[in-house]
């Protein structure tokens, strides 16, 4: 209630949300199972918006990525929050499936899945990419050898910047 300003009937729904998430074996205990709760309520603001339900759904989801791909809650959240901002997705689920295909597909490769989607992603807005294209082009640079995934994401911003400056070089 503190954490997140809620009244206490909304700490209770969310109490509620933390012992299903437990009892459904997700966690260690009901503190990791109450932090990821409160990590996705202050990091995704949108999440007030959504029934108790969706917020559990969206919870167990980002609890299976952060064990199944060894990253933390608040990574994650704040990954997403960025996607979003920049209009590269419309909502979590969708960001979630196009990381989840990047882990997959070898784009964490380097560990820099999360911070590379989160500095280009404004270049890949402006480029008109969204999510899953973007992923695409990150997926291909990972399984074609490049150094780190941050050179993929850097060459990606290089040619947004070439691709808009309407200098004489780039109309050459």
């Amino acid at each position: 209630q503190g954490q997140l300003g809620l009244t206490a009937d909304e700490a209770e729904d969310l109490k509620t949300v933390a012992q299903n998430l437990y009892k459904d074996g997700f966690g260690e205990g009901l503190s990791d199972c109450s932090d990821a709760i409160v990590t996705l309520r202050q990091n995704i603001k949108n999440t007030k918006d959504m029934s108790i339900e969706q917020q559990q759904a969206i919870a167990e989801q980002m609890m299976t990525m952060s064990e199944v791909f060894r990253t933390e809650n608040e990574e994650l959240t704040k990954t997403l929050t960025t996607l979003l901002n920049n209009g590269v997705i419309h909502d979590i689920s969708q960001g979630m499936d196009t990381l989840t295909l990047g882990v997959q597909n070898g784009a964490n490769y380097s560990g820099e899945l999360l911070d590379t989607m989160r500095e280009y992603s404004p270049k890949f807005a402006a480029l008109g990419m969204d999510a899953e294209t973007a992923m695409a082009y990150l997926i291909q640079g990972a399984q074609s050898g490049a150094f780190n995934l941050d050179k993929v994401g850097d060459a990606m911003k290089e040619f947004s910047l070439r691709a808009m400056d309407g200098s004489d070089t780039t109309i050459d």
